[in-house]
């Protein structure tokens, strides 16, 4: 998104600094928001959501913090805002509430295994929105996260 929606040149982001420590930080805050959705308290959807979604802003703040005294925050151009838009809504409100709302009657044990299907979905909506060719490695993916979930999920009834 980066390199097609903002006004810099990409060879910018090749200058940035590495990202490792961001991305850890990232992958922990993954990890704590899968904690808490499986122990997850007696409230309403909305409000649990609305919980996670203060944890994500009080997460990130500090990042924009610096990249804003650094001088390296890109901003979006039109097109850039209306992807942000739809992935406010759909990706980060929606789904998290169905997920949520899919845990609560399947339980985290069940539910937790379909997070696989990100991929498939991801390589999904490349190949009908995005024109992406479907290739070999698309499918051998699919076959393996479809089996890999068959084989936990028969692994688990017994």
């Amino acid at each position: 998104m980066l390199r097609s929606h903002t006004r810099r040149e990409p060879d910018f982001l090749a200058e940035r600094k590495p990202f490792l420590p961001i991305q850890i930080v990232a992958t922990l805050n993954d990890k704590a928001s899968s904690w808490v959705v499986t122990n997850k308290p007696d409230i309403h959807p909305l409000s649990f959501l609305s919980a996670l979604g203060l944890a994500a802003l009080i997460t990130t703040t500090p990042f924009v913090i610096y990249e804003a005294k650094n001088n390296l925050l890109i901003w979006p151009d039109i097109t850039g805002w209306g992807v942000i838009l739809y992935a406010a809504i759909f990706p980060s409100i929606l789904s998290q509430l169905f997920w949520v709302l899919s845990l609560e009657k399947i339980g985290s044990n069940r539910g937790g295994i379909f997070i696989n299907l990100v991929p498939i979905f991801g390589a999904i909506l490349a190949i009908l929105l995005l024109g992406e060719q479907f290739q070999a490695y698309h499918a051998i993916g699919m076959v393996l996260v479809l089996g890999g979930i068959a084989y936990a999920q028969k692994n688990s009834a017994q």
